[in-house]
């Protein structure tokens, strides 16, 4: 997390390039706290689960099973390691690391002066 300050005020801005799923603040979930209800609303997510579910993955158990969760918890640690999960990553990161690029520049107050 950085913190900047301005003329007036202070923005903290979070970035990570870690994971496609986007929290409210900006921030992706990391480690322990990537599941498949963080990946809920990642498209990619959904096509890999699909794929996993047409393709038996799930060897027919409930969801909400013992051995389901284990399996989706395998599932969703595969996901978080490839090429595409870190694509959407970057590209969740990016607006964030913008601002963050956009509020270390200097500011001249004279130009806003009427």
């Amino acid at each position: 997390m950085e913190k900047l300050q301005g003329h007036n005020a202070t923005v903290e801005v979070t970035t990570n390039k870690s994971n496609p799923a986007v929290s409210t603040t900006g921030q992706m979930p990391q480690g322990p706290q990537l599941d498949a209800a963080a990946l809920k609303d990642n498209p990619q997510w959904a096509a890999f689960k699909g794929s996993l579910a047409k393709n038996g993955y799930f060897k027919g158990n409930i969801p909400d099973s013992a051995q389901y969760k284990t399996l989706l918890a395998e599932a969703v640690q595969s996901f978080a390691q490839s090429e595409v999960y870190q694509q959407s990553a970057d590209a969740a990161a990016a607006p964030a690391e913008a601002i963050a690029a956009i509020l270390q520049q200097p500011v001249d107050l004279e130009q806003f002066k009427v």
